[in-house]
Parts: structure tokens; C-alpha cells; sequence
């Protein structure tokens, strides 16, 4: 089984209306050492799920 890992980056703000956005501004794929080390980490490390997690925006 091949594992491929990707980056996201996203601009969040607040729209006129007061509603929390997300915009994404890239995806891309991620090879070698830095693909391992983050299939590595969020395999092992439960804080990894709330990290890369779209939920842990703060809705505040």
C-alpha cells in the first residue's frame, strides 16, 4: 500500500455576515524525508488528529 501525503494552506477570515471562512490558497504534494516524517507523526501522535483536524478552528 503506498501512502502520499499533501499540504494544504488556507486563509481563514470573517466574512461581512460575521461567518468564519476558509479559503485555500494552495494544495500540493509532499515527497521524500518530509512526506515520511509527517505519515510518521500523524500515525503515532494523538495530538496530530486535533493539529491537522479542519475542526480546530476557533469559533469563538
Amino acid at each position: 500500500r503506498r501512502v502520499r501525503a499533501f499540504y494544504a494552506i488556507t486563509m481563514h477570515y470573517v466574512d461581512q455576515t460575521g461567518q468564519l471562512r476558509a479559503h485555500l490558497l494552495a494544495f500540493n504534494h509532499i515527497s521524500g524525508k518530509i512526506a515520511y516524517l509527517m505519515k510518521k507523526i500523524r500515525k503515532n501522535e494523538k495530538w496530530t488528529k486535533e493539529v491537522l483536524s479542519w475542526d480546530t478552528i476557533d469559533k469563538s
